[in-house]
């Protein structure tokens, strides 16, 4: 018989091989429960000419539109993240017209945004519905919101969009 220190410890090799079989594979394309990653979503005029892009979509909070952001460059700390949105009606379609489109990065679990470092919205030459943020400065790792506003179609309406900065 084995004495009480070897057992325990045998136990434990034993507990982490199981756990560790059962960790799903690094390329595994579902919802991970340890991160906030999602699977691409795809939406109308999502196009995109860098195919390593990940792309997130998510609705405002009274329905009244939806935008897939795409980072360009980020998300992340110690320098600023760049960002596409591509704004879009809740039936997938492409809205007569977007207006008084802004972007606020905040840390809900701290209550607080990023100072005087404010993203700079800019609308796309070529379509009405894309939008270019420059300037977003993450001051910490962990759970951050873009609170996109807009108006689209006449409807004002916000969008509190989960961003996990690594």
């Amino acid at each position: 018989m084995l004495g009480p220190a070897v057992s325990f410890f045998a136990t434990i090799v034993l507990m982490l091989g199981l756990v560790a079989g059962c960790a799903p594979e690094k390329d595994d394309k579902r919802r991970r429960p340890d991160t906030d990653e999602e699977p691409a979503a795809q939406a109308p005029d999502a196009k995109t000419d860098q195919p390593d892009i990940k792309l997130t979509s998510d609705c405002s909070a009274a329905d009244k539109y939806c935008v897939l952001v795409s980072w360009v460059k980020g998300p992340q700390t110690g320098d600023f993240s760049e960002a596409r949105l591509v704004i879009y009606t809740t039936s997938g379609k492409v809205p007569k017209a977007v207006e008084g489109v802004t972007v606020e990065p905040w840390m809900k679990i701290h209550g607080h945004g990023t100072g005087d470092a404010q993203p700079e919205v800019s609308v796309d030459k070529d379509q009405a519905n894309i939008f270019h943020v420059t300037g977003i400065y993450f001051i910490m790792s962990g759970p951050w919101e873009l609170n996109i506003e807009a108006v689209v179609d006449g409807a004002k309406d916000k969008l509190e969009f989960a961003v996990k900065v690594p």
